[in-house]
């Protein structure tokens, strides 16, 4: 059905051309539709001959490619099986690890075991600090030193 709808789009600039030549239009599009046909037979007769030698062929092909693939595949599961173990030392290491901040406490498994939670010991101190650092010239990281 898509394929009919297609080919419909495709061929009626031909068919119009035809019809402009005093053609009726069933009879254009019965010329166009015989031409797609004959030229659609004349390539799968075409065809025919090296898809035969192909498929003589085939299962000798699929033998070389998977000697060829199974020299691949080694290699790659040995790359695999090294970035599994990468990843598991990652877990591991930021399973142990926390990091500390002099205003920042951490707290395991307060209510979700997957990650540290993370609570400001006191948020007025970050609050201030932080305005601190914006308001005062003479403070914060960008302070220009006379």
């Amino acid at each position: 059905m898509v394929l009919a709808i297609l080919l419909s789009f495709l061929l009626a600039p031909v068919v119009r051309l035809i019809s402009r030549l005093r053609i009726p239009t069933p009879a254009s599009a019965a010329i166009v539709h015989a031409r797609a046909d004959r030229h659609g037979g004349v390539g799968v007769y075409r065809l025919m001959t090296p898809a035969t030698a192909w498929i003589a062929t085939a299962p000798e092909t699929f033998r070389r490619l998977e000697g060829k693939v199974r020299a691949v595949r080694k290699p790659v599961e040995q790359v695999s099986k090294a970035a599994e173990q990468v990843e598991n030392m990652e877990r591991l290491i930021a399973a142990t690890t926390v990091r500390e901040h002099p205003l920042v406490t951490t707290r395991r498994n307060c209510h979700c075991p997957a990650e540290p939670c993370v609570w400001s010991s006191r948020p007025e101190t970050l609050f201030a600090e932080r305005q601190r650092m914006f308001t005062r010239p003479d403070a914060g990281p960008m302070a220009v030193r006379r």
